[in-house]
């Protein structure tokens, strides 16, 4: 019995033996250790877009379904979204479901009946890749993942199709030594396959594929993993607290040139007043490299960090970048302090107050512009626009903030005259130079009051039938407020100023302007500030912690004034070639109904006649252009308005620098706010 266990322990051992080494020799060691750096080591620093995201299993459900997408479907906001013509347009734009269908293409091919997940065993993975022009279906890219001893087996088992059964699925591979190539019917493009140790690489980039093997090779020199801008603001940056973010990098002036995007945005030569104006502070062409990370988990998590192009970046710019930005306490105690809890937007902003309005000006229309300048050399103060900016400028300090809030105050029957449109509470506050400032609004104040009729100032009529001059002021909280009256303010017909505590504020509401001053003053349960607001609070203190620009979104307050606000938005968006469709129609009404005669040949009957129909028709025009334009601006615009009920507030902060910009979103969107 001893003899027989002797010969069948030996044969065993012998078994075990061969089997190690034959495993050893076809597929891979069993004890083979594993990769000791971050997979972003094995991607070549070239690459134009590199992420990466940890706890796989968590989001796809298979891959590449997101596992919430079930929860995004039952949610009204995010169903909205995705089943949008915005959506569906951008992603046949870009190509993103025929890249998507590749992935999940070559994801179907991986053999012994293994999904990526069980492949990558739920752990990191990174995907890494560079464009072929404005297709993303078209582009290079690979897959990097830790994988687990099924990954290992399934990658080894490509190398002998047989017993992997690939010809049974039309596809062939070829033995390209440290990986191997699949092509085929079944494959859109070749699918490159390989491993180092425990992790995983699949992708239609060969070069990326075998680059990662030089790059092991050379201790990743060369690669993402030792780039500073992934070193700095990626390895070492804040993180979610689980560590769950998606790693961001992406070399934005090369993914913009491959997709033959104009970098050049906001563009400076358009005709409407706001990309003339921002595109003065900041172009998207001036971003080089692009880092950061991305937590999605009922809302939005975003920190990037770009780098920029000095050559490419304005005198005025660099001015502008080179301001000390506003800190957490700052603005706490000194900005948000004064705005209502319920604002719908606050906004501060760090700029030269000179440059601003000389930017403003600059991107207004030419006739506006004209008028402004007229109606102020016509007080016999300034000769020119420029002497009141320089004069502004020096009186206030390098930082406003604008607050707007739901337009909720009670009217007053004894106020000013308005039309009826529905509009926000609007406040501007800057800060003063001390005392040569406050003297200074104080006198440009009397001067537009003293000269009212000059700025289409009128107050309330006279038993003589006059008006007064439209020029008032009131007390609240002991400070006076100015109020000068014009029917041409839309809503309120009222601009209401105040100099209080070293600033000036400026609204379209005189019982904003009290309500902002009581905040600030008083607060607590009667007057609450936003600065008091936990989620306010909690979302500035996970930003970055100086900034030059600060927003801050109620949507709940800004959807309640912007769905008034709509029909008339979508009206305005109808553009109508008046001159070429009132040479159609006189030509059409000429011919039709008037025998082919030229406007010179009418009678005078006929030629009232003609005016007439003329006019009808170009009515007609207008009521068409406004059902089919205005109708298709009205639905995207209210679908747009409904998806801000999906969030619940949002806080932007962003920090310019000459040499960089650093940005923190933040958005609160639980999935289930918008259930049916």
């Amino acid at each position: 019995m001893k003899k027989l266990l002797r010969i069948i322990g030996t044969v065993l051992g012998l078994l075990v033996v061969v089997s190690y080494f034959a495993f050893s020799t076809y597929f891979f060691s069993p004890f083979e250790g594993g990769f000791d750096a971050d997979v972003s080591g094995l991607v070549p620093r070239k690459v134009q877009f590199f992420t990466a995201k940890a706890h796989l299993d968590r989001d796809f459900d298979p891959f590449p379904r997101l596992a919430a997408a079930d929860d995004f479907a039952l949610d009204k906001t995010w169903s909205s979204v995705l089943q949008s013509p915005e959506y569906t347009g951008l992603m046949e734009a870009v190509g993103l479901e025929e890249a998507l269908a590749q992935i999940e293409a070559a994801a179907g091919q991986l053999p012994l009946g293994l999904g990526p997940l069980e492949v990558f065993g739920g752990e990191e993975l990174a995907i890494a890749g560079e464009l072929n022009g404005e297709d993303l279906s078209k582009a290079d890219w690979a897959a990097y993942g830790s994988i687990n001893w099924a990954g290992k087996l399934a990658i080894e088992a490509l190398r002998y199709p047989s017993l992997a059964d690939l010809e049974a699925q039309g596809i062939q591979a070829e033995d390209k030594g440290r990986y191997v190539t699949l092509t085929g019917s079944a494959l859109p493009r070749p699918i490159h396959v390989g491993r180092i140790r425990d992790v995983g690489i699949f992708g239609t980039g060969e070069d990326l594929v075998a680059s990662a093997f030089e790059l092991e090779n050379k201790q990743y020199q060369d690669s993402i993993l030792l780039r500073d801008e992934y070193r700095a603001f990626v390895q070492t940056d804040r993180r979610s607290p689980d560590g769950d973010d998606i790693e961001l990098f992406c070399n934005l002036r090369g993914v913009f040139g491959e997709m033959g995007i104009d970098a050049a945005w906001p563009d400076q030569k358009a005709d409407t007043f706001f990309p003339k104006f921002a595109g003065q502070y900041f172009q998207l062409n001036s971003l080089n490299q692009v880092s950061g990370f991305l937590d999605v988990d009922r809302g939005v998590r975003l920190d990037l960090h770009a780098s920029l192009s000095s050559e490419l970046i304005s005198p005025h710019m660099k001015k502008h970048y080179a301001l000390d930005g506003i800190g957490h306490e700052d603005l706490l105690q000194n900005a948000a302090r004064m705005a209502p809890a319920d604002s719908a937007v606050f906004m501060y902003l760090n700029a030269d107050m000179g440059d601003l309005l000389d930017e403003t000006l600059a991107a207004m229309e030419p006739a506006m512009k004209q008028a402004i300048e007229d109606q102020f050399r016509s007080t016999g103060r300034y000769r020119q626009l420029s002497e009141l900016v320089r004069q502004l400028d020096s009186a206030l300090k390098d930082r406003c903030v604008l607050i707007m809030r739901t337009n909720d105050y009670p009217p007053d029957p004894d106020g000013p005259p308005h039309n009826d449109e529905t509009v926000f509470a609007t406040a501007l506050v800057f800060w003063l130079q001390g005392r040569s400032g406050s003297e200074t609004m104080i006198q440009l104040r009397e001067l537009i009051g003293q000269q009212g009729q000059l700025f289409g100032l009128k107050g309330k009529q006279r038993s003589d039938g006059s008006f007064e001059p439209g020029y008032y002021f009131h007390k609240s909280e002991g400070y006076e407020i100015r109020e000068f009256w014009s029917e041409l303010i839309p809503g309120t017909g009222v601009i209401a100023t105040a100099n209080a505590t070293g600033m000036c504020i400026i609204s379209n509401s005189f019982d904003m302007t009290g309500h902002l001053l009581k905040t600030l003053n008083r607060g607590e349960a009667e007057y609450p500030r936003l600065s008091d607001r936990p989620d306010f609070q909690g979302l500035m203190m996970d930003s970055i912690p100086t900034a030059d620009v600060v927003a801050w979104v109620n949507p709940e307050e800004l959807v309640e004034t912007l769905e008034v606000r709509v029909p008339q938005a979508a009206r305005d968006t109808v553009r109508v070639d008046w001159k070429t469709e009132r040479s159609r129609v006189q030509a059409k009404v000429l011919r039709e109904e008037l025998g082919g005669k030229q406007p010179q040949q009418l009678s005078a009957e006929e030629e009232r006649r003609y005016e007439r129909r003329v006019n009808e028709l170009l009515d007609e025009v207008e009521a068409e252009a406004q059902r089919v334009q205005g109708g298709e601006a009205l639905e995207r615009m209210t679908r747009q308005v409904a998806w801000l009920k999906g969030a619940k507030a949002f806080m932007l902060m962003a920090s310019f620098a000459p040499r960089e910009v650093e940005l923190s979103l933040r958005m609160i969107a639980p999935l289930d706010s918008g259930r049916e």
